[in-house]
């Protein structure tokens, strides 16, 4: 793994404005070589955004973004390949999410974003996947039925340059969905639009992937 000569700035979290991003649209099950989108990417923001019915109490109601680092087995190495609200740093510091956002389908910008240094992942790490989940959804029988406009996009966070975008989420069953994933190939990455619900919520996500969770 090569060193970090730098941070992440907060220029790299800004949300931007739903109308200004114009990147390439994916179609479920599709899959993109990233380096032939943007060969000079190397460090990426995948952001998500929605909307909700003016009935939900958005205290009460709260959509996560989280992703997961995962070995050639499919699984994560360590908890901290577990990145989301309570564990926004992972892979020493390459992966950076933005941090929960409560108010999240109020404002035309991105709701949740995770920051990804390309160079910086440790070579092990072979797989990014990317979740959304309703907090606390199982335990309250909550369902994504409520949230519409759904997309999950990636941006070069040194260009600013879009990258693709997905906005195709359909179904309102499950309490999360794998939307996206990206996936090491050499010293190239694809990216493969999954747009699978999952009943079990976050934590059943979690335990697929390796993580030890407690109370389960």
């Amino acid at each position: 793994m090569s060193t970090m000569t730098d941070d992440f700035s907060e220029e790299d979290y800004t949300p931007k404005k739903k109308e200004d991003v114009d990147p390439m649209d994916m179609k479920s099950g599709q899959t993109v070589d990233l380096m032939t989108v943007d060969a000079t990417t190397r460090k990426v923001l995948a952001a998500a955004g929605w909307k909700m019915t003016e009935d939900i109490d958005t205290d009460q109601f709260d959509v996560d973004l989280s992703c997961f680092l995962l070995d050639k087995d499919g699984q994560t190495r360590v908890d901290s390949d577990f990145v989301f609200y309570n564990n926004i740093l992972g892979a020493e510091l390459a992966v950076r999410h933005s941090g929960d956002d409560r108010q999240g389908g109020l404002r035309e910008t991105d709701d949740e974003g995770i920051t990804i240094d390309l160079d910086n992942l440790a070579y092990d790490i072979v797989k990014i996947v990317f979740v959304l989940s309703l907090y606390e959804g199982e335990q309250r029988e909550l369902s994504f039925k409520p949230v519409y406009d759904i997309y999950f996009r990636l941006e070069n966070t040194e260009t600013h340059s879009p990258l693709v975008e997905f906005k195709g989420v359909q179904g309102a069953s499950g309490t999360a969905i794998e939307i996206m994933s990206m996936e090491r190939i050499g010293s190239a990455w694809t990216v493969t639009v999954s747009d699978q619900f999952k009943s079990g919520g976050l934590a059943e996500v979690a335990i697929n992937y390796g993580m030890m969770i407690s109370g389960q």
